[in-house]
């Protein structure tokens, strides 16, 4: 792994913590954690992105454009992983969440490093 991978790695690491951070307070906050995984992430991903989208970032972040595609990716992949997703019940499921919030999100967070 080069630096610019292992760069890249470090940032989507760090997103997806803060994923988890607030995902994990979203879920005491509402008591989400009985309902299925798509469910409460779709209800999380809403709310954060409202979050974000009321309060937009002015910063650009500091990687070009095929960086943040690695580093959603990336985040995407981590992200499920954390959760204990498998492939087969994300994509039986993935309709259920707005995925392009969630890119939004990722987006939000990368201003933010």
């Amino acid at each position: 792994m080069g630096f610019g991978d292992k760069l890249l790695w470090h940032v989507s690491k760090k997103i997806v913590d803060k994923l988890l951070v607030n995902y994990n307070k979203y879920n005491e906050k509402t008591g989400e954690y009985e309902q299925k995984w798509y469910e409460s992430l779709s209800k999380f991903v809403i709310e954060e992105a409202n979050i974000y989208f009321d309060n937009p970032n002015d910063k650009e972040p500091e990687f070009d454009e095929n960086e943040q595609d690695e580093i959603k990716k990336r985040v995407f992949d981590m992200f499920l992983e954390e959760l204990d997703i498998d492939e087969d019940d994300y994509e039986e499921n993935e309709d259920e969440v707005d995925w392009i919030r969630f890119d939004g999100i990722i987006s939000n967070y990368l201003c933010e490093i």
